[in-house]
Protein backbone atom coordinates (compact mmCIF):
# COMPACT_ATOMS: atom_id res chain seq x y z
CA UNK A 1 0.00 0.00 0.00
CA UNK A 2 0.82 3.57 -0.19
CA UNK A 3 0.87 4.28 3.34
CA UNK A 4 3.88 1.07 4.15
CA UNK A 5 6.06 2.41 1.13
CA UNK A 6 5.97 5.66 2.53
CA UNK A 7 6.52 4.58 5.87
CA UNK A 8 9.61 2.15 4.59
CA UNK A 9 11.47 4.81 2.67
CA UNK A 10 11.06 7.38 5.75
CA UNK A 11 12.84 4.66 7.37
CA UNK A 12 15.50 4.37 4.97
CA UNK A 13 16.44 8.01 4.89
CA UNK A 14 17.25 7.94 8.40
CA UNK A 15 19.38 4.69 8.16
CA UNK A 16 23.08 6.54 8.03
CA UNK A 17 25.87 4.54 5.45
CA UNK A 18 28.87 2.74 7.30
CA UNK A 19 31.79 2.78 5.74
CA UNK A 20 32.81 -0.27 4.88
CA UNK A 21 36.25 0.26 4.27
CA UNK A 22 39.13 2.45 6.01
CA UNK A 23 39.61 4.59 2.33
CA UNK A 24 36.27 5.66 2.95
CA UNK A 25 36.17 6.71 6.93
CA UNK A 26 36.97 9.88 7.77
CA UNK A 27 40.72 10.22 9.24
CA UNK A 28 40.61 12.14 12.29
CA UNK A 29 44.17 14.60 12.53
CA UNK A 30 46.58 13.60 15.68
CA UNK A 31 49.10 15.50 16.79
CA UNK A 32 51.89 13.30 16.14
CA UNK A 33 55.26 14.28 18.90
CA UNK A 34 58.78 14.37 16.83
CA UNK A 35 59.61 11.10 19.21
CA UNK A 36 57.72 8.46 21.10
CA UNK A 37 58.74 6.54 24.20
CA UNK A 38 57.57 2.93 23.80
CA UNK A 39 55.19 2.07 27.20
CA UNK A 40 53.88 -1.31 28.50
CA UNK A 41 51.80 -3.60 26.13
CA UNK A 42 53.18 -1.61 22.84
CA UNK A 43 53.59 -2.68 19.50
CA UNK A 44 54.20 -0.77 16.55
CA UNK A 45 51.08 -1.50 15.35
CA UNK A 46 49.00 0.14 18.37
CA UNK A 47 51.51 2.99 17.75
CA UNK A 48 51.12 3.66 14.19
CA UNK A 49 46.88 3.34 15.36
CA UNK A 50 47.22 5.82 17.76
CA UNK A 51 48.99 8.54 15.55
CA UNK A 52 47.21 7.64 12.14
CA UNK A 53 50.62 5.91 10.90
CA UNK A 54 51.29 3.12 9.02
CA UNK A 55 53.79 0.77 10.81
CA UNK A 56 56.17 0.92 7.56
CA UNK A 57 56.26 4.57 7.88
CA UNK A 58 57.46 4.10 11.56
CA UNK A 59 59.63 1.91 9.97
CA UNK A 60 61.05 4.29 8.08
CA UNK A 61 62.12 6.72 10.06
CA UNK A 62 63.79 4.53 13.07
CA UNK A 63 67.06 3.02 10.72
CA UNK A 64 67.86 -0.93 12.07
CA UNK A 65 63.93 -1.73 12.73
CA UNK A 66 62.04 -3.93 10.56
CA UNK A 67 58.82 -5.97 11.75
CA UNK A 68 60.61 -8.05 13.61
CA UNK A 69 62.15 -5.78 16.05
CA UNK A 70 61.60 -6.35 19.96
CA UNK A 71 60.07 -2.65 21.22
CA UNK A 72 62.10 -2.31 24.79
CA UNK A 73 60.53 -0.03 27.65
CA UNK A 74 60.99 3.54 27.47
CA UNK A 75 62.78 3.39 24.17
CA UNK A 76 62.20 6.35 21.66
CA UNK A 77 61.23 6.18 18.25
CA UNK A 78 60.94 8.64 15.87
CA UNK A 79 57.36 9.39 14.15
CA UNK A 80 58.75 12.30 12.22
Amino acid sequence: TKQSTGAIASAAANVKATPKTSAERTRVQVDVPDFYAVKSGDSLWIIARRFDMRVKEIIALNPGMDRKTVLRLKQKLRLR
